[in-house]
């Protein structure tokens, strides 16, 4: 129910702090409804009201550090941690990485050529790369299980469709 703000202008901001300001700002503003509904859930008595502050505290406090705050996904804490490293385009980057060492070591191809320029960061962009991709496959497995279970049947059809596609 809060207002959206399209923040994607910050990025020609010459700061990289003012950057990371307005990067973060959605957060706090998330974890500031998150302790106000605390604090009213701590007060009421149980019934309807104590149980949606209870999915307002979780919703705007679990899923904040979960994906927003996760650098590992390309929301907010993906942007903060791209400006503190001074390294632009981070994930795609990593993916790049990622794609190198597949074909290196699982597809044999050992002339592949190496997707980073000489003096980038390697270990850290390709650190990066690894967790990141792990985490998306950790990400996609969940949906595709609470889709089955959640749906039942019809989610038992969507999983399968779903990873048909992705294969």
């Amino acid at each position: 129910p809060m207002g959206y703000v399209n923040a994607s202008s910050s990025t020609a901001f010459p700061s990289k702090w003012q950057r990371i300001a307005v990067a973060a700002a959605g957060m706090y503003g998330e974890l500031f409804v998150a302790a106000i509904a605390a604090i009213w859930w701590a007060k009421v008595e149980p019934g309807t009201l104590s149980a949606a502050l209870h999915q307002v505290v979780v919703l705007s406090s679990m899923t904040t550090v979960l994906f927003n705050a996760n650098p590992l996904m390309r929301f907010d804490g993906y942007y903060i941690l791209s400006d503190l490293l001074d390294i632009p385009n981070l994930y795609g980057k990593g993916q790049s990485v990622n794609r190198w060492l597949l074909r290196r070591w699982l597809l044999g191809m050992k002339k592949a050529k190496f997707p980073l320029r000489p003096g980038e960061h390697v270990w850290l962009i390709g650190i990066y790369g690894l967790a990141s991709g792990i985490w998306r496959c950790f990400v996609t497995i969940g949906l595709l299980f609470a889709a089955a279970y959640l749906f039942e049947g019809i989610g038992l059809a969507l999983t399968a469709i779903a990873v048909l596609s992705m294969i």
